[in-house]
């Protein structure tokens, strides 16, 4: 079921604030430039086998190269040393992507979590880089992870391998990049909540995307940062903003909140503010639920607040809010005062959905959480699924064991768990059923 309401500035919801910050970007050089004017672009990151940090598209377009265009080419890019904790959840996004048409090779991209020397690997988690087959440009795609205990180092990687043909139009080129710790439930999911230059380029609006009569300015000289702009100036406009990489599932309420938002007094056109869900590919629109604004009654007024809600679908893999405008008022031409201006968002998770059977709840049913199951095995502290009951009935039993065992391997759509063993997980059970029979003894 879909909720969506408008509420003014000062009301909450929920219980569930909206602050008006956005998720901190963790790379050094998100952009892949020349951040020393010496080396060349990609400096502060790494780089192995046929992979580089180039700029042969023109000037300004330094990005990230995977070259899978020769057989048995392999390779990949990552960035070191950035700071990270046991237990936090991080999130990769690679938001500007270039697939070629004849791209043919296993290319992954995720997060490696290491020790306090940030060379002992304690864990990592890969998702494959999709392949829709033919050329792609602008696409985002999106990972998460949690790190395990004794995490000190996270780093964003991408690699490839399984080259097996040879020829032009193969390759994988990424612009632009973005590494986050992902918020508790109620903070904002936005990479740039505020239409801000996030890597510096001179261009406001990182990690969004727009279309028709909208952009990302600073034109109000007295506003401290910049801002989303709908210009229903004319009366063929039309045009809508988004963010296309927040992760989500089945289940997953989220909340779309326009912190501040100038209307001017002219402003006559339809309105809407929304979430969108989309599949794996991050393309194919699943469903999606809008709230339109009556702009009459707020006409010439700064500082709006509007929020809308809106429950994921099945097969939801990304959300997406958005904002959008049509049916401009015919009789406009060049009309003053007739535009709408964003100068704050949020985007949160209210509720997310439990994936069953993932007691420490990284996002995968694997054996770290069997070795929960087992710890408390014939008991419970009362911390329900934490614990290992997963039924929920109070004790840590063989019901709960199948619960796990039905869903191993499971992943919610921000994590893809290494490979473990079904055998192992049997010989577990059987482990349990010993351990069971000796306590009885």
């Amino acid at each position: 079921m879909h909720r969506s309401c408008l509420l003014p500035l000062a009301v909450a919801v929920a219980g569930v604030s909206s602050p008006a910050f956005g998720v901190s970007q963790l790379l050094t050089n998100p952009g892949f430039e020349d951040l020393d004017a010496v080396d060349g672009p990609g400096d502060s990151w790494g780089a192995f086998g046929a992979a580089s940090f180039d700029a042969f598209f023109g000037a300004g377009n330094a990005h990230a190269s995977l070259f899978p265009d020769t057989i048995g080419n392999s390779g990949g890019w990552f960035q070191a040393g950035i700071a990270g904790t046991g237990g936090t959840t991080y999130q990769f996004d690679l938001l500007n992507t270039r697939v070629e048409a004849n791209y043919d090779a296993d290319v992954q991209f995720g997060l490696e979590f290491y020790a306090a020397d940030d060379t002992t690997l304690l864990g990592s988690s890969l998702t494959p880089l999709i392949d829709t087959g033919a050329e792609v440009n602008g696409a985002t795609y999106s990972h998460s992870a949690t790190a395990p205990v004794g995490t000190a180092f996270v780093r964003p990687i991408a690699i490839y391998n399984n080259t097996f043909s040879t020829g032009p139009q193969r390759n994988v080129f990424v612009f632009d990049a973005y590494l986050s710790e992902v918020p508790a439930p109620g903070g904002n999911l936005l990479k740039n909540s505020s239409f801000d230059d996030e890597d510096g380029n001179g261009f406001l609006g990182d990690a969004w995307g727009n279309f028709g009569n909208t952009g990302f300015d600073d034109i109000f000289t007295t506003a401290p940062d910049g801002h989303a702009s709908l210009f229903a100036d004319f009366g063929t406009n039309t045009g809508a903003i988004w963010q296309p990489s927040v992760l989500a599932a089945e289940g997953d309420e989220l909340q779309f909140d326009i912190l501040d938002m100038r209307i001017e007094s002219n402003f006559d056109a339809l309105l809407e503010f929304g979430i969108e869900f989309y599949g794996a590919d991050n393309a194919t629109l699943i469903s999606s639920s809008f709230t339109e604004i009556d702009e009459t009654t707020l006409v010439n007024v700064d500082g709006n607040a509007f929020v809308t809600t809106a429950v994921a679908p099945a097969g939801t893999v990304y959300a997406r809010p958005v904002v959008q405008f049509s049916n401009v008022n015919p009789l406009f031409l060049g009309t003053a005062d007739a535009n709408a201006f964003i100068f704050d968002t949020a985007f949160a998770l209210v509720t997310a959905t439990a994936l069953p059977g993932d007691a420490n709840g990284d996002g995968v049913v694997d054996l770290l959480d069997f070795d929960v199951l087992a710890q408390n095995f014939g008991s419970n502290t009362g911390n329900g699924a934490a614990d290992g009951d997963f039924n929920g009935d109070g004790t840590v039993d063989l019901l709960d064991f199948d619960i796990l065992a039905q869903n191993f391997g499971a992943t919610s759509p921000a994590a893809v768990p290494e490979p473990a063993s079904l055998g192992l997980l049997g010989l577990g059970a059987a482990a349990l059923v010993r351990g069971r029979r000796r306590r009885r003894a």
